[in-house]
């Protein structure tokens, strides 16, 4: 019986030895198979000294014991084997896990970076504040437009809305504030153009709009209706801007009439919306071709100014101010004039709307107070009789929180007392932002410089103001002295005005004084201080000092103008 079921156990072991050789060779079943192979080693050993504890040896015992150790050296070689293959098995398996991880992170990076290139990519096309089509992607979605209505024989009209001084809502309320002005802006107009129009916001403030024009007049005269009835729309006070109104500005431009390509059509609109902002805002233009020989003229003076402004090319000039009653100076206004090459001066109402519309409003302010106070300083360590120099301060320059800190460092640096210095500013521009205006002009103050107000009488505003406002002196605008004496109205105003500032105690200087009559009626009626063409022009500084040499005090003034 134990001969049998050893014999037994050897044929199992060597079959399954024998099966495991010839199966498929597989890297999971290698171990398996040499350890197999290891325990078939054993079964002659145990055979032969089976038989032989039975008492019925098969073989010599010297035979028998080298079969078996034989055997157990087999056995022990396919046991090593087995161990190797399945250490060898656990590395690999170790660096598949390592490799699978590997390539599990390179997808999960390019997933990550194909993520942030199409994040990257919408951003760049769609506004992240209101979500709507940016400058380029409504440029790609006008270039669509543009070859449909070629294909199908359309029209479709291009319309800009600039929000007019949207600027001073950023300064007042502060970016966060404005950014929700903005988001609503964009609801109202979402809800206000036809379903399927394209909407883009193409500037800080600029939003543009694609819409479908039926044919002739009839269709241009609907579009500007729709287009006002945007403009009241998005003129509603809103609680986020504190009930501040604001105006939109409208340039309208015309498929196929204005233009042929997405280029020239968004010339043609920015060249309408440019020129209705220049009308005084909340205006609706629709381009015209004499518009854009006009926009490309202010696009070149434009470039030539801030060349000229580079290169230190633009100088301050000074009007004496006189004293009335004896014609001594009072003091000049500082005045930018931009002298050309060949000896011209380009108009001041050329080149200071450039100077304060765009990003150099910051440095032409900086510039002018900067000029002046040295001026003021150097001719009062020269002894030059000139009692004060005044510097123009626009509603774009006051909104500046640098504006006060030019004046504060330029006095500093030269260690001028603020009382020679003044500033004048218009009504206009005080009322803009008035909250603001008050708590610059009342810092400007508290350093000396009086505060004026220029070009007095032509605001639309309620005279209620000058109650409240830190101001020292009255400017009266040169409209008010055209016809007097002779003009019976433009006296009865003149008369009026100079009365209610003696009642609030205000000092007067009649801007636009040219002739001798004109002179007289003001002595007359007590205005201390005068200027204009009558005194002189606009002088540099060595003229102006060249004037005040060879100039006596007159008892009775005359003109001095060459």
């Amino acid at each position: 019986l134990g001969s049998f079921l050893l014999a037994l156990l050897l044929l199992v072991s060597t079959l399954l030895a024998a099966s495991a050789a010839i199966a498929p060779s597989r890297r999971s079943l290698e171990s398996s198979r040499y350890l197999l192979l290891g325990v078939s080693g054993f079964a002659p050993g145990v055979y032969l000294s089976g038989i032989e504890w039975a008492g019925r040896p098969l073989l010599d015992a010297a035979i028998a014991s080298q079969i078996t150790a034989g055997g157990f050296l087999f056995a022990a070689a396919a046991l090593l084997c087995a161990c190797l293959f399945q250490s060898r098995n656990r590395d690999r398996e170790r660096e598949l896990k390592l490799e699978t991880e590997r390539e599990l992170e390179r997808n999960n990076a390019q997933a990550l970076t194909d993520f942030n290139r199409q994040m990257a990519l919408h951003q760049a096309q769609f506004d992240s504040l209101t979500r709507l089509p940016t400058r380029g992607k409504f440029r790609e979605e006008l270039n669509e437009q543009v070859k449909v209505a070629e294909e199908n024989n359309q029209r479709f009209a291009l319309v800009m809305f600039g929000l007019d001084n949207f600027s001073a809502i950023n300064f007042a309320l502060g970016y966060k504030s404005g950014d929700s002005v903005l988001v609503e802006i964009t609801r109202r107009l979402q809800d206000a153009i036809p379903a399927g129009d394209r909407l883009g916001r193409i500037g800080a403030d600029v939003f543009a709009w694609i819409t479908e024009v039926a044919p002739a007049e009839a269709g241009l005269a609907t579009l500007i209706e729709h287009c006002s009835s945007l403009q009241k729309s998005l003129a509603a006070p809103q609680e986020l801007s504190r009930g501040a109104k604001l105006n939109a500005s409208i340039g309208v431009a015309l498929y196929p009439d204005h233009g042929q390509t997405t280029e020239y059509l968004l010339r043609c609109s920015d060249a309408a919306l440019h020129q209705a902002k220049t009308q005084g805002g909340a205006a609706i233009q629709v381009f015209e071709s004499a518009l854009y020989q006009k926009a490309s003229n202010y696009l070149e003076l434009k470039k030539d100014f801030y060349l000229a402004f580079e290169r230190g090319q633009l100088q301050l000039h000074y009007q004496p101010i006189v004293a009335v009653l004896d014609g001594r100076l009072s003091g000049v206004e500082a005045l930018a004039r931009w002298p050309r090459a060949d000896g011209q001066y380009v108009s001041p109402d050329q080149f200071i709307p450039i100077a304060e519309a765009g990003d150099l409003v910051g440095p032409f302010t900086k510039w002018v107070v900067e000029t002046a106070v040295r001026q003021m300083a150097d001719w009062r360590a020269r002894g030059v009789p000139v009692s004060y120099v005044s510097v123009n301060g626009s509603a774009a320059q006051l909104r500046a929180p640098e504006f006060a800190n030019y004046f504060e460092q330029s006095l500093r640096e030269t260690g001028l007392p603020g009382e020679y210095i003044a500033i004048e500013v218009t009504e206009s521009n005080i009322l803009e932002n008035l909250d603001a205006t008050v708590k610059t002009l009342e810092r400007l103050r508290g350093r000396g410089i009086r505060v004026a107000v220029d070009d007095f009488g032509v605001g639309h505003s309620s005279l209620s103001y000058l109650r409240n406002l830190p101001l020292d002196t009255l400017k009266i605008d040169r409209a008010f002295l055209r016809g007097v004496p002779r003009d019976t109205e433009s006296r009865t105003m003149l008369e009026g005005i100079i009365t209610l500032a003696k009642n609030l105690r205000l000092p007067v200087v009649a801007e636009g004084v040219e002739t001798q009559p004109q002179f007289d009626f003001l002595n007359k009626h007590g205005v201390k201080s005068a200027q204009g063409f009558l005194f002189s022009r606009a002088l540099p500084a060595p003229e102006l000092e060249a004037w005040l040499t060879q100039r006596a005090p007159p008892s009775r003034v005359v003109s001095l103008v060459a």
